[in-house]
């Protein structure tokens, strides 16, 4: 199985409860799966740990995941603190599969990771928002994805998937709660993915 690092921004003051969920959403399926992973979340520096983590896989093929705050040009520690930036070094995901909840991550940093050698790039080109006291349904959608990847799907149909999932939500909701309905379709159009079409067995190690 390759290598899995998976970024949760828990300690944030805004949407640290969300990732949280998150966190335990993708910690179920892994321990289900029996899928090795490592976890970064709670009271870490993310700019220090990060990098080491990735390192230690000695340039193998390996899958990222972060639930952080976002700009177009940054993945950002508790919404100001930037980890993975334009501005540093790209190339530390070359053959990676790169799949983030961040609001803009996907307008300029997508591109320039897959510019810099990432096999694929999913996440949002535009900002992401939650229902705090519905979280559900966003967690369901923020997570299916990476899912989908270890379960074999191709980057592009999971691409797909994600939006079937999104109107499936909007639909149960529609008629119950307009307003969060209306979130999770800003969220759907948000979606975007840069690069390859690839899947888990094109990332196997030999």
């Amino acid at each position: 199985m390759i290598k899995t690092l998976l970024v949760f921004d828990e300690n944030d003051t805004n949407l640290g409860d969300f990732f949280s969920l998150c966190n335990e959403e993708l910690s179920v399926f892994f321990s289900e799966k029996n899928f090795e992973h490592e976890i970064i979340g709670k009271n870490t520096r993310f700019d220090m740990l990060v990098p080491i983590r990735i390192k230690n896989y000695e340039k193998q093929n390996f899958a990222f995941a972060a639930f952080v705050h976002g700009d177009s040009d940054n993945l950002l520690q508790s919404g100001v603190d930037p980890f993975i930036s334009i501005a540093g070094d790209l190339s530390l995901f070359q053959n990676s599969f790169f799949y983030t909840f961040a609001c803009e991550a996907g307008k300029t940093l997508g591109l320039e990771l897959v510019n810099s050698g990432c096999k694929c790039f999913i996440g949002y080109k535009e900002k992401t928002h939650i229902w705090s006291g519905y979280p559900k349904p966003f967690v369901n959608t923020s997570t299916h994805g990476f899912k989908l990847f270890f379960e074999g799907e191709n980057t592009k149909k999971i691409f797909l998937n994600m939006l079937s999932l999104y109107n499936e939500e909007i639909d149960k909701l529609y008629k119950e709660d307009f307003v969060i309905a209306s979130i999770l379709m800003e969220n759907r159009d948000a979606l975007v993915i840069h690069g390859e079409d690839t899947n888990l067995s094109s990332f196997e190690i030999s």
